[in-house]
């Protein structure tokens, strides 16, 4: 039956689906199992999956018999010529600072294997001797004398102190501190330098490593025969950063050095370059000995000032004075007709300027001013009459005596501005104290030696520190540099001649540039200032006598008296101190490594001097028929330990200590002690920024005295004498 509507492919469908199916199917077989469809690209050829375990066997016989031929056929290059190679490369170098030269030649031109070392560069083992740079000596070394009041805590960390620090509050101390400079750019140039012929240029990994390790204080004592003792190395602060033990460590390792060490000098090249001291608690601050020195004032500004002190001390006290006779609250005891050079003339007034004997208050005592008014005769009017008009003459003549007193204070007054504008243009305050100026700290860039940045400085300031000098003897002093071996620990890459050298840790400069020689000052001074004889033709006083003044330290500065003394009396007299001063409490709490401070107590006010030099006599010689004549003073006196000297207070009024001494000791009259801050840290350093502050300013912490303090009362009296 015919279908209607339905074409002939959709009445075929199925069959046309099923037809290509099959074709599909046998297409698929037909590859799979006819034919290699999984082929592999080994080398250059396509394996089948069923040889590639053949293919790769024959491979592997041909490698091994490749390894086992004994020798092998290669095309090397012509090796270069090393003389060549290197007279190109100094030639084609402009730069200051030498080209580094990673790798070396034998001597022959061949290129040997590298070997790495330390992990760093290849370095090729040679057979000429390493360039071994030398350590140039430190110059421009100088020392100076410091003395302080250290901070009582540091001495309670450190019980080795105990040999040079007193065991009782205040803890004062001398010490010297030790400046240098070290040529850096020329170490430099050394290290990186391209040798000629007969050495090989040290390999980059090795220079890399050098840095100054230690700064070492090398001493000579001044002999009793003049000569100078044998050399020393200056024992260390204790507590105080320092490779210097482990460096002298017979046991150290390379490894050691070039890792654990060598960090250290890395990150603490300050403190290695520029030790700092312990903290002081009273004294003037630290500054670095060149600084001190610059900061000096020439001697004839010394002398300009001291005369300047001495004159406004005297006009401060002539206004004071003046004031004092124009205040109406003096007490009474002498006539207001009195003038100033009358009372001066008569004595009236005292050695430090205030009146002997007080006037009576202007408008007092007046009946009593004229006793000729009570013994005339006559009516009762007349006397009436008299006391009046005597009375106006009295008002009158104070009137004129106090403007001829006004008048003279305003002289006096300006005379004084002029003084102290006159030590102001000196560098002085009105008390002779050196004016502040701003702080300046130390700056210079800690680079690495090797480092020749645009900044990198030239010379590097060293300075380290000298506590053990004693007192009384004269010393000389030098630095040497400790600074890395770049051979060290490389016995076996370095030819048999330098195995030896390979065994030292560091280079050491020599110390050749000595300092002047400085000299300790003991606790105790004096200088005679003036001597008087009796016996003397023309001479200033009946009776034999000396001035003396008498300086001893304490609490971080010198304190001063002058005294008197007669043939047969000794330097024995007490010292005014301030009231500042205190002496600390520490108290050690259960579990703690350091004591603490809990409260303090205040120091007796006054000071002992006492000395076994005794007054023999005093010799004037010389006439003084004219005001220009000159005439010379020689005081006797016995030391302790028997010996006679000789003093001319001429000679030792004008010597340098006593100028240093007594500068000293006007700070020491503004001077407050500081609380103690000392805490050691693990780094073995003084401070974690509470050390002594590397400033250039001498300002004291505290204000000077004003030019009339009370505390100048002795030296009012040395300078009357």
């Amino acid at each position: 039956m015919k279908v209607k509507g339905i074409s002939l492919f959709e009445r075929h469908v199925e069959k046309i689906v099923l037809v290509i199916f099959v074709f599909v199917f046998l297409a698929v077989f037909s590859a799979q199992f006819l034919r290699e469809p999984n082929e592999v690209q080994i080398d250059t050829a396509r394996v089948a999956p069923s040889k590639i375990a053949d293919t790769i066997e024959k491979a592997a016989e041909v490698v091994k018999a490749k390894l086992e031929q004994k020798t092998l056929a290669l095309e090397l290059p012509e090796p270069p010529n090393a003389d060549a190679f290197l007279e190109s490369l100094r030639a084609s170098s402009v730069s200051r600072t030498p080209l580094r030269f990673v790798g070396n030649f034998v001597s022959d031109g061949s290129i040997p294997d590298p070997v790495v070392v330390d992990g760093g560069d290849p370095v090729a083992p040679v057979d000429v001797p390493y360039h071994v740079p030398v350590v140039p000596a430190a110059t421009d070394t100088l020392a100076v004398v410091y003395g302080g009041a250290i901070d009582p805590l540091v001495r309670a960390a450190h019980p080795e102190l105990a040999e040079y620090l007193p065991a009782e509050q205040p803890h004062d101390a001398f010490w010297i501190s030790v400046q240098g400079s070290f040529d850096v750019e020329s170490f430099r140039t050394s290290l990186l330098a391209m040798p000629g012929e007969g050495e090989a240029p040290l390999p980059r990994a090795w220079t890399d490593v050098v840095e100054i390790l230690a700064v070492d204080i090398v001493r000579e004592q001044l002999m009793s025969d003049g000569t100078w003792s044998d050399q020393q190395i200056v024992d260390e602060l204790p507590g105080i950063l320092s490779l210097r033990d482990r460096l002298d460590d017979p046991k150290l390792r390379p490894q050691e050095l070039l890792t654990d060490l060598l960090s250290i000098a890395r990150d603490h090249r300050e403190a290695i370059r520029r030790q700092e001291f312990y903290p002081i608690i009273s004294g003037d601050q630290w500054t670095w000995p060149s600084q001190i020195l610059a900061s000096e004032f020439a001697e004839d500004v010394i002398r300009d000032r001291e005369r300047l002190v001495r004159l406004r001390r005297g006009l401060a006290a002539e206004v004071s004075r003046i004031e004092k006779l124009l205040n109406k609250e003096s007490r009474p005891g002498s006539s207001p007709g009195s003038s100033p050079r009358d009372s001066r003339e008569r004595g009236d007034v005292s050695p430090d300027g205030t009146p002997a004997t007080k006037l009576p208050p202007f408008g007092e005592g007046a009946e009593t001013a004229a006793p000729s008014a009570q013994s005339g005769g006559g009516r009762s009017g007349g006397r009436r009459n008299t006391t009046k008009n005597t009375q106006r003459s009295q008002a009158a003549r104070e009137k004129e005596i106090r403007e001829q007193l006004e008048i003279r204070l305003k002289d006096k007054q300006e005379e004084l501005t002029q003084v102290d504008a006159q030590l102001e243009e000196l560098g002085f305050g009105p008390a002779g104290l050196p004016l502040g100026g701003e702080d300046e700290t130390f700056q210079e860039l800690s680079l690495a030696l090797i480092d020749d940045a645009e900044d990198a400085p030239s010379e590097i300031t060293l300075w380290a520190h000298d506590l053990t000098a004693r007192e009384g003897e004269t010393y000389r002093y030098a630095l040497s540099v400790r600074v890395t071996n770049p051979l060290f620990g490389k016995a076996e890459q370095v030819p048999a001649e330098q195995v030896s050298q390979a065994s030292t840790a560091t280079l050491v400069s020599a110390p050749t540039d000595w300092s002047s020689p400085i000299e300790v000052p003991t606790q105790t001074m004096y200088f005679v200032t003036s001597g008087r004889d009796a016996n003397a033709v023309g001479g200033l006083g009946s009776k034999t006598s000396a001035d003396v003044e008498v300086f001893r330290f304490f609490y971080g500065y010198w304190r001063m008296e002058a005294l008197t003394i007669s043939p047969g009396e000794s330097l024995a007299t007490a010292i005014e101190l301030p009231d500042t001063l205190v002496t600390y409490t520490l108290v050690m709490k259960d579990g703690a490594e350091m004591p603490i401070v809990e409260g303090s107590e205040p120091m007796p006010v006054t000071l002992s001097f006492e000395s076994d030099t005794v007054l023999l006599d005093v010799a004037v010689t010389g006439t003084a028929k004219t005001q220009n004549d000159q005439r010379r003073t020689n005081v006797f006196l016995s030391e302790g330990d028997g010996r006679v000297v000789v003093r001319e207070p001429r000679t030792d009024e004008d010597a340098d200590d006593r100028l240093r001494y007594s500068e000293s000791a006007q700070h020491g009259t503004a001077g407050v002690v500081a609380e103690p801050v000392y805490t050691p840290s693990r780094e073995g350093m003084t401070s974690n920024d509470r050390g002594p502050r590397n400033t250039g300013s001498r300002e004291r912490r505290d204000a000077p005295p004003s030019g009339n303090d009370s505390n100048n009362n002795s030296r009012d009296r040395r300078e009357r004498q």
